[in-house]
């Protein structure tokens, strides 16, 4: 017999000064920009349409932010996951792309090849972040809810997706997580499913930074589509 479909959708914070700067954030609780507040904002429609019955949220005040301007509700109505935090970068940590590039060569280039590979000086291991995300799907999975929001970040939201997706972690950073786009997922017979990746149409009014993106992966919009059935 088959099981229930189990929809989750995967809510990235939005936009923070660090961001637009190149900057890794990590576990520093680095606030929304005005930008980042109308990205969230402008999330509300399609978050509250959708009407998720179960909220995942990152404790980092960029993730509550986000998820209490897209869904209306309050963080005492949402599950606050410190697995959801963002990797911890270390010594990279406050440091941007560049400076981090100059001073760790041969790490940050092995870390974007494979990020098994190599971890960040006083930083996490990626085993570390994957066994994190392996928990939050594990909830969500045995959760009797059908349709789960989980707000977090652009590091853990990938492995997040590698994870459900079976990937190695070196496909890691070829997911591409945009501030405040929404990933779909689909959990039935004990696999998940891609149905949906970076869609940003609910962003069209508001400003994105073009930089690349501080946790790993390059900015950029992939092909939008419908969140799950929805027209």
């Amino acid at each position: 017999m088959f099981s229930p479909v189990k929809q989750i959708v995967l809510l990235r914070h939005g936009v923070t000064d660090w961001n637009c700067q190149s900057r890794y954030q990590g576990r520093s609780d680095v606030s929304l920009n005005e930008d980042g507040r109308r990205q969230a904002a402008a999330c509300r429609d399609v978050v509250q349409g959708w009407n998720p019955q179960l909220i995942f949220t990152s404790p980092l005040s960029r993730a509550t932010e986000t998820a209490v301007l897209a869904s209306g509700r309050s963080v005492g109505d949402m599950t606050v996951c410190p697995e959801l935090c963002e990797i911890s970068f270390g010594k990279w940590e406050t440091c941007t792309r560049d400076e981090i590039a100059s001073s760790w060569a041969d790490a940050y280039a092995s870390w974007g090849e494979d990020p098994d590979s190599v971890t960040p000086p006083d930083g996490e291991s990626f085993l570390s972040v994957r066994e994190r995300a392996a928990g939050v799907l594990r909830r969500a999975a045995q959760s009797e809810e059908a349709r789960i929001l989980i707000v977090s970040h652009g590091g853990t939201l990938r492995a997040l997706l590698a994870e459900a997706l079976g990937a190695p972690s070196r496909a890691t950073w070829r997911f591409c997580l945009n501030n405040c786009s929404l990933t779909g997922l689909e959990y039935w017979n004990g696999q998940f499913w891609l149905s949906f990746s970076n869609d940003c149409r609910h962003l069209s009014s508001c400003s994105r930074p073009t930089a690349m993106d501080a946790e790993g992966g390059l900015d950029s919009e992939n092909e939008r589509f419908d969140l799950f059935s929805r027209s």
